[in-house]
Formats: structure tokens, C-alpha cells, sequence
């Protein structure tokens, strides 16, 4: 893992970008914050736009869509709900278990593609189906009560 130079992100050694910011595990080249115009350049004049390079701009852009779908500013992570969907499965009932139990699998290769959308999606419909599979298990245990009970109440 290194540390971003720009934002402090941790980021995995395979990577040369960061996932958070953009930049370069350096912190110099064309895809550093840091880089800023050569000693040459003249500095841009007051009031004039500054040129946004174009993986910058599609960050921005990605980020900017988030917020309308309900995915907090910069958010990456997505909880899975594979323990409580493995736990509604066996104590609750087996058939939406497993359906949560495919959506929990779905969440983490969604998050490592970088496709965090599809991961809050997906993590989404597993604390659903959890919840269903929770629910649907506890109305048939108190049903099966009853019925096994009616004559003793």
C-alpha cells in the first residue's frame, strides 16, 4: 500500500494512480496535483479559465452524477451483508437466504471493478432480501407455534 501525496488515500501497490484524486504514486507527472505550470510558463492572467485535463474532468463529472442517485460525495465502499445473509439462510428461510446470498457475493467484485453503482446496488437488494428472508423465517416459526400449541391455549 502507499499513501497518496494528494489526498492521503491508502492505495494498493499495483496501482500507480490513486482511486480517490487521480494522482500519480509520485505525486509528479500529468496526472499529479502537484504539477504545476514549468518554471518557463508564464502564469495564466487573472480571470482567465483554467484547462482542466480531460481525467480530471470525468472524475468531477462522476462525482457530480453521484450525488443525484443517492451516493454519498466520494463514497467507495458498500457493506455486503454476507454474514447476515448466510445467517438468515440457515436460521430463517433457505430460499430469499440464497437469493441475498447472491446479491452479498455481487458487491465486492462490483467495488474492486470500480463500478460503485452497481455495488450499492447490489448491496441494496442483499439487505433487502435479508430482510425478507428475516421476516418471511419469523412469521413461519410463530404460524408453526400456534399451530403445534392451538390446543394447549
Amino acid at each position: 500500500m502507499w499513501k497518496c501525496p494528494g489526498c492521503g488515500a491508502d492505495v494498493e501497490d499495483n496501482f500507480d494512480l490513486c482511486w480517490n484524486c487521480g494522482n500519480s504514486k509520485s505525486g509528479e507527472g500529468e496526472h499529479s496535483a502537484f504539477s504545476g505550470p514549468a518554471e518557463s510558463e508564464e502564469p495564466e492572467a487573472e480571470g482567465a479559465a483554467e484547462e482542466v485535463p480531460e481525467w480530471l474532468a470525468a472524475i468531477r463529472r462522476s462525482d457530480e452524477s453521484d450525488r443525484g442517485r443517492g451516493i454519498p460525495y466520494g463514497k467507495t465502499r458498500a457493506h455486503n451483508y454476507l454474514t447476515e445473509a448466510i445467517l438468515v439462510t440457515i436460521f430463517c428461510c433457505l430460499p430469499f437466504g440464497i437469493v441475498a446470498i447472491a446479491f452479498a457475493a455481487q458487491v465486492n467484485g462490483h467495488l474492486a471493478a470500480g463500478n460503485y453503482h452497481a455495488a450499492a446496488s447490489a448491496s441494496s437488494n442483499a439487505r433487502m432480501w435479508c430482510w425478507a428472508s428475516f421476516w418471511c423465517g419469523l412469521a413461519a416459526g410463530v404460524i408453526w407455534f400456534f399451530a403445534l400449541f392451538a390446543d394447549q391455549l
